[in-house]
């Protein structure tokens, strides 16, 4: 079994775009690997979709693909991080080694 990436409250500003549409929403966990983005849209998993999110100065601006892997209506969507940088994973790791739950 995967262990699952050690996961962060956080409440983050979030941009992304799904099928040519673009979202605001807050995200509400983060990790290395993903985050949970708190949205009443309906978005399938599987759906491919690009994410901005940031906290300067603690945690540079990050953009990167993702893909949604789990969606709760009416609550939000797990994303996974599909594209990252080293340096974005690296400033997500300090940012959240700085910030333990």
């Amino acid at each position: 079994m995967k262990e699952r990436a050690q996961r962060v409250d956080v409440s983050l500003n979030v941009v992304f775009s799904a099928h040519e549409a673009h979202y605001f929403a807050k995200a509400g966990n983060l990790s290395e690997t993903g985050l949970f983005v708190a949205t009443k849209k309906n978005i399938p998993p599987g759906t491919p979709l690009h994410i901005v999110f940031g906290m300067p100065p603690n945690l540079p601006r990050i953009s990167a693909e993702g893909i949604i892997r789990w969606a709760k209506e009416q609550e939000g969507v797990g994303v996974e991080l599909t594209s990252l940088t080293p340096e974005q994973r690296q400033s997500l790791r300090t940012f959240l080694d700085s910030n333990p739950n």
